[in-house]
């Protein structure tokens, strides 16, 4: 932990001026933390994050290079989260930065505390940039951002598709029309038992197509990062990795989240090869990706897009998803 992360009680400007409170910053505890860390975490999303989601993301602890505080009020609630540190899905000289305080909570100090611990801690380790998010509407939260350098990079899109409304009719003749031209479907699970070449091939269907996406800056996590994130999460199921072959050859795939607690599904990406591009594969994985969602019972399934990936973002308003307010990326060069 950084020295510049004072642990114990700082005095906030408190919710009253007789009594001022006290508030504690300490290291996550995973037995005891989740739930208050979900809770604080779904105020950032537009879906409710879950404790098997923060449990995924979190299972490894604290590493050297990571920071994750919370602040405990006096009552031993959890009104405050930072977390900074590496992340292998942007550059590598780059810190991602998550920071949220309970509404109730804010302007008393403890977001610029948790944050300045924040950047101490990833200018401290050698970090260029910091990266944050912060959600359409939420002005408070950019205005604090910007204050402390950040800047506004650039804008994703969120989108929500309701499935008891969905009518698939319109585009299954594009479903028929890519295997008529000898295009097959299938899912991990058609492929089990899951070998490290499977995995692999996985793997390098999302690296290939996933460098391709206008968002992205170049960088990738390697396969063991992927593995850890994809293979061995809660979220993880065979039958959700939906795959396009042409011939024998993988040229796409949709990869989909289900929620239990929640009844919702997430299509996280979907991709296709430069080479198979034009030819509906993306609608094609995307209803199935629609169907899949359904038959886990989900209510919803989302999805978010890039304001760049203009060809992505009109596939899902032609399939009626319902565009929701987006997210700012933000970053902020570190001194």
């Amino acid at each position: 932990m950084s020295p510049g992360a004072r642990l114990g009680f700082v005095r906030s400007a408190g919710r009253s001026i007789e009594r001022p409170d006290m508030i504690r910053y300490r290291p996550i505890d995973l037995t005891t933390d989740l739930p208050a860390m979900a809770s604080l975490l779904s105020l950032t999303r537009f879906q409710p994050v879950t404790e098997a989601r923060v449990r995924d993301r979190w299972q490894s602890g604290e590493s050297e290079n990571r920071l994750t505080l919370v602040a405990i009020s006096e009552a031993e609630e959890c009104v405050g989260l930072m977390d900074v540190g590496p992340d292998a899905w942007i550059p590598a000289d780059d810190f991602r930065c998550h920071l949220v305080v309970e509404p109730a909570w804010r302007n008393q100090g403890i977001g610029t505390h948790l944050y300045d611990m924040g950047r101490r801690f990833a200018g401290a380790r050698g970090a260029r940039r910091l990266q944050g998010r912060a959600q359409d509407g939420a002005r408070e939260a950019v205005q604090f951002a910007e204050r402390r350098g950040f800047r506004i990079g650039r804008h994703e899109f969120q989108s929500v598709l309701v499935l008891n409304a969905f009518d698939e009719g319109p585009f299954v003749h594009r479903l028929d029309a890519t295997i008529a031209a000898g295009f097959t479907f299938l899912t991990m699970a058609d492929l089990e038992p899951a070998t490290e070449d499977l995995q692999l091939g996985l793997y390098e269907l999302n690296r290939v197509t996933g460098l391709d996406n206008p968002s992205n800056e170049g960088s990738f996590p390697s396969y063991e990062v992927f593995c850890r994130s994809v293979f061995q999460v809660s979220w993880y199921r065979p039958e959700g990795q939906i795959l396009a072959a042409g011939g024998d050859r993988w040229s796409g795939l949709a990869m989909v989240a289900y929620e239990p607690e929640t009844k919702s599904a997430h299509n996280t990406f979907t991709g296709v090869d430069r080479p198979y591009r034009g030819q509906g594969l993306a609608q094609a994985l995307k209803l199935l990706a629609i169907r899949y969602a359904r038959a886990m019972g989900a209510t919803t399934i989302g999805t978010g897009n890039d304001s760049l990936n203009a060809p992505m973002l009109a596939i899902n308003e032609k399939l009626g998803y319902r565009r929701l307010p987006g997210i700012y990326h933000l970053v902020c060069d570190v001194d």
